[in-house]
């Protein structure tokens, strides 16, 4: 992930020696200059209990003191845990559950409302007719699976997202509602927060002035918007949360700062967060209940991003070719540690072999190269298994 390296680099500066993890060689994070050691494992969404034993290994053979999710896979380290005995690794994240609920579209707008809390009315679907309904009751709607992700699983009538979505191709169902909501005006902007004991201490709020294919951010700068770390304590004091916290908002044409989902870990907030800021709040090194807020004014792009937006969005080419030679620093690439801005382009082989064997990929980026590391609602044995001589090959084969 982006955000990823961003992290990796600023404990790396901070002193720290990080080790990183993803389930192919050429992720960017993993060629940083400060990654120490780098590691290859299984898909936590195709072989979890593998994963596990992996990062078992992994902490007990370099002796780790804290793991650090960026993305789904937090849900299965939560879930699961590392095992008890040997050296025990910490996992910067709340329980399983706080996860789930979060995660989870309609139950985190419940809570949101509950907690007074301003949200767009939502209607949960769990089968066709029910979303037929909910949708005819706007004259523009907006709908997602409640366990959508990155731009997938999502349906309107309204906006860019509107030419791709088929709203005959939607059947809620038991297992897999929608969550169906007035489509509202505005411009999103985003929050992340690092999270100890229920206390926001650090936070960062960005906007996203140019988005990949009508969802995700490639251009990010970080706003002075104090509702945003509002509504984050007091999500995060109503839950006890501890671990990387992150919200969308809509600020809206009327004013009003509607919360539309949150994300349960990190986004692309790390980017425009200084390490300083960063490091010790994860790491609990703050006294008192003060928050760290990241300044303003913080512009990071995501270059290849930009160069695919000029070849694919023709309409676009004028403003990704500003943002390209803008002055907002690359979030990949940087100077002093120049490798993650190639491997940015080298980590798209990782789609294209998806592609190649899957021939029910979407053929959407952002969602076929996040295919091995989402979470799709599974919910695992309780009990880890112990990790012994007779791990799995796969877990020895990783570390070589």
């Amino acid at each position: 992930m982006p955000y990823a390296v961003s992290e990796i680099r600023a404990f790396g500066r901070m002193g720290h020696t990080v080790h990183t993890a993803d389930t192919f060689d050429w992720a960017p994070g993993n060629h940083s200059a400060h990654a120490a050691v780098h590691h290859e494992t299984v898909s936590p969404r195709e072989d979890p209990e593998g994963y596990i034993a992996q990062l078992n290994m992994i902490a007990d053979m370099y002796r780790i003191d804290l793991i650090v999710p960026t993305f789904e896979e937090v849900l299965y380290l939560a879930q699961r845990g590392l095992r008890a005995g040997g050296h025990q690794a910490q996992i910067f994240a709340p329980s399983f559950e706080l996860l789930a609920l979060l995660h989870d579209k309609g139950r985190f707008t419940a809570l949101a409302a509950d907690l007074g809390l301003k949200v767009a009315p939502p209607r949960l679907c769990r089968s066709r007719d029910e979303f037929v309904a909910a949708i005819a009751e706007h004259d523009r709607y907006f709908a997602r699976a409640v366990l959508s992700r990155a731009g997938s699983g999502i349906c309107t009538n309204t906006g860019p997202l509107a030419a791709s979505s088929r709203p005959d191709a939607v059947t809620p169902t038991e297992a897999t509602p929608w969550i169906v909501q007035p489509f509202l005006e505005g411009e999103e902007i985003c929050s992340f927060s690092i999270v100890r004991g229920g206390h926001v201490v650090a936070h960062s709020t960005y906007r996203h002035p140019k988005a990949l294919d009508g969802c995700g951010g490639i251009v990010f700068e970080s706003l002075d918007e104090p509702r945003t770390l509002e509504a984050a304590q007091r999500i995060a004091a109503h839950l006890g949360y501890h671990g990387q916290l992150s919200f969308d908002f809509m600020a809206a044409d009327d004013g009003e700062l509607y919360l539309i989902e949150c994300n349960p870990r990190p986004t692309a907030g790390v980017t425009v967060m200084p390490p300083e800021i960063f490091v010790p709040a994860v790491l609990g090194e703050y006294d008192g209940q003060a928050t760290r807020v990241a300044p303003a004014g913080t512009r990071r792009s995501i270059r290849s991003a930009l160069l695919r937006d000029i070849v694919m969005n023709p309409r676009e080419w004028r403003s990704a070719i500003e943002e390209l030679f803008s002055d907002a620093e690359g979030v990949y690439y940087e100077s002093d540690d120049p490798l993650p801005g190639l491997y940015q382009f080298l980590s798209l082989a990782h789609v294209l072999e998806y592609r190649r064997k899957n021939e029910d990929a979407t053929g959407k980026l952002s969602t076929d190269f996040l295919h091995d590391i989402c979470w799709d609602g599974t919910i695992l044995p309780p009990a880890a298994r112990p990790l012994d001589p007779a791990a799995p090959p796969a877990a020895r084969a990783a570390l070589g």
